[in-house]
């Protein structure tokens, strides 16, 4: 999973959508820069990135990324934009659509959506089930499901996990994949989250090359999101990735503006 996908997946906990209401629509702008260190003389990678979320607190939240890259001697841009549209008090969706303009490194193009249902008395456990499409500049695809669980804990405690189950194209490579994350903290105050992944990836790709195989990884990271005033903040992304081919190590820094 691309390291824009799981910043996504941490946004879905802090920023749970919520019922159309008479409160005022917020959100938050931000921007920063990365940077990761990789083994096996595969160099460093370094980008801009630049986000943002608007309608927390309607039934219709709206959020947009923009990366700038340079990984594995390739420079290009990715961008995302998505929508979380309540349904109702106890179903929302979420839908999103991404794309680059060069390189193989980053999906050509990217369309991921899913459904949520929340259970219990004031819907602090929510259920998902979604799916994705991934196509890449050198041919080869990827199409997936997923299902997911979030549990909204007292003292600002949140639970989070997941599986997907992938299949790429050409070569018919199955692969599978897990994650766990815990999260602790509420907006105008600090984010902190905890997240472990582990499981099969079907494609590494090096630059132009794209080898077709069912190979392991894992990787653990840590987000920090604090409000230094009300209104500003900064957020730090820490990561350590490793597969059989390479370790990266990095993460990254930026500056954001709640509203």
């Amino acid at each position: 999973m691309h390291r824009l996908m799981r910043c996504a997946c941490v946004l879905g906990v802090l920023l749970p959508p919520v019922c159309a209401s008479t409160a005022r629509a917020s959100g938050y702008v931000e921007g920063g820069a990365m940077n990761y260190r990789l083994t096996q003389g595969y160099g460093s990678w370094q980008g801009l990135y630049a986000a943002g979320v608007w309608g927390v607190g309607s039934g219709t939240v709206w959020n947009w990324e923009l990366d700038h890259n340079r990984e594995f001697g390739q420079r290009a841009s990715y961008g995302v934009i998505g929508l979380t549209q309540t349904l109702s008090p106890r179903w929302y969706t979420s839908l999103s659509l991404g794309g680059s303009n060069a390189g193989d490194i980053m999906p050509s193009r990217r369309f991921d959506a899913s459904l949520a249902r929340k259970w219990l008395g004031g819907g602090w456990l929510i259920t998902s089930v979604g799916a994705s499409r991934i196509e890449f500049r050198d041919g080869h695809k990827t199409s997936a499901l997923n299902a997911g669980l979030v549990a909204y804990l007292p003292a600002d405690w949140v639970l989070q996990g997941g599986h997907d189950w992938a299949r790429s194209d050409p070569g018919a490579a199955f692969a599978g994949r897990s994650f766990v994350a815990v999260t602790q903290g509420r907006a105008g105050r600090h984010y902190l989250t905890l997240r472990y992944g582990w499981g099969g990836e079907a494609y590494l790709v090096l630059g132009a090359n794209a080898l077709n195989v069912n190979y392991q990884s894992r990787d653990i990271s840590l987000n920090w999101r604090q409000w230094v005033t009300p209104d500003w903040g900064f957020s730090l992304y820490l990561e350590d990735y490793s597969n059989p081919y390479y370790r990266r190590t990095g993460g990254r820094i930026g500056v954001f503006y709640a509203f």
